[in-house]
């Protein structure tokens, strides 16, 4: 009887590892058909010196043309907020109609 229990459970443990795993396969599949690549960070937590750089570019605002917003300043401060300060955010969509200011 005992081992009639563990064969279940391996069965079910095995039924839930394949469901698992196609999972995974869907979602990196959708990943190559959205154009999504990998970020693969070693044990070390160290990137290399591209992904590096790529996040630095992600991290920085050009403050330099603060000048030009007109009237934006507190929509743009927070705005840079959100982008710099959140970790958990991982895509932002900026939209509206470009040349009006």
């Amino acid at each position: 009887r005992r081992l009639s229990c563990i064969v279940v459970d391996r069965r079910e443990v095995a039924t839930e590892l394949g469901g698992i795993s196609k999972r995974i396969s869907k979602v990196i599949r959708d990943m190559q058909s959205f154009g999504v690549q990998q970020l693969i960070v070693d044990g070390s937590g160290s990137t290399n010196p591209l992904q590096e750089r790529q996040r630095e570019m992600r991290h920085t605002f050009p403050s330099d043309n603060e000048r030009d917003f007109v009237g934006l300043e507190q929509n743009v401060k927070k705005l840079v907020g959100y982008l710099v300060e959140e970790e958990s955010i991982q895509v932002v969509s900026i939209c509206g109609m470009g040349g009006i200011g």
